[in-house]
């Protein structure tokens, strides 16, 4: 079957879809919804202008800046085919002065944001975000600051190093930083116990708030102590030492309210990279156990350090380092940890540049494109890093031809069980191979955002389905494809008329 679309149907807007969205479960490694549908999720991180600091307890420091502006979630959602939104949810808003004490005025705003992205189709993921843990060691606040002040060190930052460092990254290096997650993770001063209380807290709010799809237990943690214990530095002695029986503690407090949504939870940075008892995640099982494995998301950053990402093409060696060697490391070791784990796993944060569509033989864009065209072929949901370095901090303008370069056509639902998606986003057409799954109900969904297809004129074609008006009033980015009862497999090709 034969579609054109024209231009004068985009004058419609995508919001409002409903009140609520579908609930986000997993099965055989893949993000599922209530109809059994695949779902996959491209989306954005808006935290970068939610790192606050203490002793301020303005819960305003720790909230997102851009997913409080109704023209930039509908910017996201029509123009750049968003549907998910990493979303800060910081302890120390949430939490700034003793234990146990909340800030509900944080939390219910916090609430108010992640229901107005829903009613343009965007689910949230709320993330305890922190890098180099607190306001004492250079950084902002990752955890409440009483909590940080209560961590004793004979040296305090940034002992063994001095200042200046040479980056931010740095920090983690000083014996104060290590010390402070040590206390953590052996829930010295109760510390453990209140990073628990804190996402049991988020918990109750939002549980049976299907515009969620889970909890971030915490961004990039580091191992601990590495002065006392320098083995911790292995990440898989950190994965299994400090990192999931911290886990196991809050997971178990999250699933006393929630048994329902998601937990999402990293290794160290570094252990993606290499699967094995040393070098890998060090995890042998999801938090809370083998009974949460279908509610569980393995989380992981990419970012290719050999790269510079910039304007000039990428060199031959450049593309031999991060294209030919590291991503197809890493994305077959996510896949071997999920096999093992179970759940599902998404790249929840990458990028950390300003890729410019206007240049697309740039080194920002090609290293862009590489990895989104590799997460297409391992059908990986993703989150880059950060949006806020999209638009002006003051006008909330956007810079559309960075935001073009993630403007992908994609299928957000599949009625079946993928074999094969590809984009090849220079020449915006987009190709989807799935097998018919009868236990699975509802409609193939594929996302055509406006930067994709900016004449607004495609062509739909359609093998073992067809074409049919979507019955979830999601506006007229979104293909939906019926299966033929008849057909064992659906093949779509949507191209520029």
């Amino acid at each position: 079957m034969k579609l054109s679309y024209a231009a004068l149907f985009w004058g419609a807007s995508l919001c409002p879809v409903t009140a609520s969205l579908q609930h986000i479960s997993t099965a055989d490694n893949h993000f599922t919804d209530e109809q059994g549908r695949i779902r996959i999720f491209h989306g954005f991180n808006d935290v970068q202008n939610a790192k606050g600091k203490q002793p301020s307890k303005d819960g305003e420091n720790f909230t997102p800046k851009l997913s409080r502006d109704e023209a930039v979630i509908t910017e996201w959602a029509e123009d750049v085919g968003v549907n998910c939104l990493r979303t800060p949810m910081m302890w120390a808003g949430a939490n700034p002065d003793a234990p146990d004490t909340y800030d509900d005025t944080y939390i219910s705003t916090m609430e108010g944001i992640v229901d107005s992205l829903a009613d343009h189709g965007i689910y949230s993921f709320l993330d305890m975000h922190q890098d180099v843990i607190s306001s004492l060691t250079g950084s902002y606040d990752g955890i409440p600051l009483y909590l940080a002040e209560q961590t004793e060190v004979w040296k305090e930052y940034p002992w063994p190093l001095k200042l200046p460092l040479h980056g931010w990254g740095e920090g983690y290096l000083a014996l104060q930083t290590g010390a402070i997650f040590q206390d953590i993770y052996d829930n010295t001063h109760g510390a453990l116990t209140q990073w628990a209380n804190f996402w049991k807290r988020v918990a109750t709010t939002f549980k049976g708030n299907a515009n969620v799809i889970g909890y971030e237990l915490i961004n990039e943690p580091w191992p601990g102590n590495i002065m006392r214990h320098p083995s911790l530095m292995l990440p898989g002695n950190a994965g299994r030492k400090s990192l999931m029986p911290s886990y196991d503690v809050v997971s178990d407090a999250i699933r006393e309210v929630d048994e329902d949504h998601l937990i999402f939870y990293e290794p160290v940075t570094w252990g993606m990279i290499f699967n094995g008892k040393v070098s890998g995640s060090g995890f042998d099982r999801v938090p809370g156990g083998e009974k949460w494995k279908d509610k569980s998301v393995l989380s992981y950053h990419y970012y290719c350090w050999f790269q510079r990402g910039g304007d000039d093409p990428l060199t031959p060696i450049e593309r031999t380092e991060c294209d030919r060697a590291f991503a197809p490391q890493v994305f077959k070791e996510i896949e071997k940890d999920k096999a093992k784990l179970g759940g599902a796993a998404m790249m929840t944060e990458f990028g950390g540049n300003s890729p410019n569509a206007s240049e697309p033989d740039s080194g920002g864009v090609e290293e862009m494109d590489f990895l989104l065209d590799t997460a297409d072929e391992y059908f990986s949901s993703w989150a880059f890093w950060d949006v806020a370095a999209f638009y002006d901090p003051t006008t909330h303008e956007s810079k559309r031809e960075n935001l073009a370069v993630f403007a992908r056509i994609y299928a957000s639902a599949i009625a079946g069980v993928p074999k094969k998606m590809k984009t090849v986003r220079k020449e915006n057409t987009f190709e989807l191979e799935y097998d018919i799954d009868d236990q699975i109900s509802g409609m193939t969904e594929i996302i055509v955002p406006r930067l994709a297809m900016e004449k607004g004129v495609y062509d739909v074609n359609v093998e073992g389905g067809a074409v049919v008006e979507c019955d979830n009033n999601l506006g007229d980015q979104v293909v939906c494809i019926e299966n033929d009862k008849a057909a064992s497999s659906v093949s779509v090709k949507i191209s520029p008329k």
